[in-house]
């Protein structure tokens, strides 16, 4: 130990290790996330949601999450939840009269408007 702290007295610098990487951060360059397409969507890694998808929003290229895994959907147009489906006209009725329409690209609303209703 004082042979440590005589090299920190005489100004030598100390090497500390790093910090290991966020488990989230080694997942997304694993499953290569910065290679994914715009505008494609895929099944969602995030908890509670369905589908993903990477789009421009802001000149930067932007992760969105969208369908609650737990609800169902009038009908899923990817196929991995086609087991929630429901197919009730009426429900896609009420579905859209309460969000009103869907026109920006770029937000998880459409999203769900085009893949899931």
């Amino acid at each position: 130990m004082e042979a440590f702290n005589r090299r920190a007295a005489k100004g030598s610098k100390v090497h500390r290790r790093r910090a290991p990487k966020s488990p989230r951060k080694e997942k997304a360059a694993a499953s290569g996330a910065g290679e994914k397409p715009l505008y494609k969507p895929f099944k969602s890694t995030a908890k509670g949601k369905k589908y993903s998808v990477y789009v421009m929003k802001g000149g930067k290229k932007t992760l969105i999450h969208f369908g609650a895994s737990a609800y169902g959907q009038f009908r899923d147009k990817l196929g991995h939840f086609k087991h929630l489906d429901h197919g009730d006209e009426q429900r896609r009725r009420s579905y859209h009269a309460r969000h009103g329409k869907a026109t920006d690209k770029n937000t998880a609303k459409y999203w769900a408007h085009k893949i899931l209703w």
